[in-house]
């Protein structure tokens, strides 16, 4: 059959064209969550040189620094990082007596800080990986830019009815990641209990399980959906307990069936690297220059 070009005009007269081949571009975001200390920041550590990380949680900077020590990884060669100093720290004895208004501006001026550096990443023809450390944090100081401490503004339903509204923060968030997602993304968060249902969206008095701490529905922005582990009962004797770190898939949109008892566990402790996971949740893409 013979084909047809694939062109039209708007309705003001202005061009359309629409792609005639599959996309070969590597960009991709992972979403990532977990308790404390189950490797978050490791694995993006173990990204392709060069990796850009945003540090705004309290840990993140000490314990990507340790990484690059036992990986032997420098700065400027294989991990890019702002100073200590890029972003203020409220000071707690003045946080609680901040105005509205002025802890608006507070978090404001630290968020623009932020997209400051993650977009110059992002522009960066050398950095392959952008990750935020943690995206919990990040989606949290949006929240305060946008309603102060509070993190949300209440609205009515009818004459009787509130509601926490965080519209304006959620679609500032989405636009930011949408923006940053055209380049290989990593997403790491706290973790927390889902008490979703996962059928009729209602609540169930025992949680199902964990999910993301943050922006509720991250796993809408994501390809990916991993949660990380550590065995707090490591059996070295045990073919089922000897290991100390795993990822378990939670969601993937290229391979579905590692959203069940295939995904579980799927990479443990020192196989546990970026380089690794790639080519498992994105069987059909190239990662050899990616990883180079």
């Amino acid at each position: 059959m013979k084909e047809t070009p694939l062109k039209a005009k708007s309705s003001t007269g202005q061009p359309l064209e629409f792609v005639t081949s599959f996309s070969t571009q590597l960009s991709f975001v992972i979403g990532s969550h977990g308790e404390f200390s189950t490797g978050k920041s490791r694995l993006g550590v173990t990204g392709p040189d060069l990796t850009f990380f945003l540090p705004i949680d309290m840990k993140s900077r000490r314990t990507v620094e340790n990484n690059m020590r036992s990986m032997g990884k420098k700065f400027g060669k294989n991990i890019l990082i702002p100073p200590e100093n890029f972003i203020e720290q409220i000071n707690p004895m003045q946080a609680a007596r901040l105005d509205e208004e002025t802890s608006k501006k507070f978090y404001r001026d630290r968020v623009e800080r932020c997209k400051e550096y993650l977009l110059a990443a992002h522009d960066h023809k050398d950095v392959r990986l952008i990750v935020i450390d943690d995206a919990t944090a990040l989606y949290q100081d949006i929240s305060f830019a946008c309603y102060g401490r509070d993190g949300w503004k209440v609205k009515k339903i009818g004459d009787t009815k509130t509601y926490k509204d965080k519209s304006v923060a959620d679609q500032e968030y989405i636009d930011l990641i949408r923006a940053l997602g055209t380049k290989p993304l990593l997403l790491l968060h706290k973790s927390k209990d889902d008490y979703g249902d996962g059928v009729s969206n209602k609540k169930s008095n025992k949680p199902i399980g964990r999910t993301y701490e943050g922006y509720k529905w991250t796993g809408n922005l994501c390809m990916v959906g991993i949660m990380h582990e550590f065995n707090r009962q490591f059996d070295e004797e045990s073919d089922d307990m000897n290991w100390r770190f795993r990822v378990t898939v939670q969601a993937c949109q290229d391979r579905v069936e590692l959203q069940g008892p295939d995904g579980v566990g799927l990479l443990r402790d020192e196989m546990l690297t970026l380089g690794n996971l790639m080519p498992l949740v994105f069987p059909d893409s190239n990662w050899d220059s990616w990883q180079e």
